[in-house]
């Protein structure tokens, strides 16, 4: 008996109307891109020397600037220098007509990291100070932010003296003195029982006995 032949019928099943536009979408942004890129190698290409010195004095501001990263400690400059620095590089890659992608995309992802932290600087919410805190702060908000007040009020705690309580003696050794912050009301400073000034809101007692070594004087 002979064997009848066998066929194995296939059916092309079409692309749903979704997917058909994503992938139009996905090409129309890739022939875009390829644009650009192509304009970037001809533009470079009929002004490559011009671009040449340009393009290394770019190439050497952007890695001085990296340089001077090593010089500052400000977390802000730091990340300012970084940014533009890694920048100037990624420019200097651009205006070369053959892009080395190692160099630039580093220095890219490096910029990007540094925007990010850069901002998160200013987007963390301040603490909320307490009255007693914000009437505090507002002597001192020139000279110190509200996150730096707010931790430094961590390690000190709030204290409600009686008339006549004593807050710093002469003599006392730095080991007993703490340094006050007078907020509400006054304090005499008397030396040999003769008050000699008067000290209200917004003075600090006992700095001086604190971070010296020969304590209150």
């Amino acid at each position: 008996r002979q064997a009848q032949p066998w066929r194995l019928r296939t059916q092309r099943l079409a692309p749903t109307r979704g997917f058909s536009d994503d992938v139009a979408k996905m090409k129309t942004v890739s022939d875009h891109l390829s644009t650009v890129w192509h304009f970037r190698e001809n533009w470079v290409m009929r002004r490559h020397q011009k671009l040449h010195r340009v393009a290394l004095a770019v190439g050497h501001v952007g890695y001085i600037l990296g340089l001077l990263e090593y010089g500052v400690t400000d977390i802000i400059l730091l990340r300012l220098f970084a940014i533009a620095g890694c920048g100037m590089v990624v420019g200097f890659q651009l205006l070369q007509p053959r892009v080395q992608w190692i160099s630039a995309g580093w220095c890219a992802i490096y910029s990007a990291v540094n925007v990010v932290q850069l901002a998160s600087l200013y987007t963390v919410a301040e603490p909320e100070l307490s009255w007693e805190e914000a009437k505090l702060h507002a002597f001192y908000a020139d000279q110190i932010s509200t996150s730096q007040f707010y931790a430094l009020m961590e390690v000190g705690e709030w204290l409600w003296l009686v008339d006549g309580a004593i807050l710093a003696e002469e003599g006392e050794s730095s080991d007993d003195s703490a340094v006050t912050f007078i907020t509400e009301g006054s304090c005499r400073v008397s030396v040999r029982g003769r008050d000699v000034a008067e000290l209200g809101p917004g003075s600090v007692v006992g700095e001086l006995g604190a971070l010296g070594e020969t304590g209150a004087s």
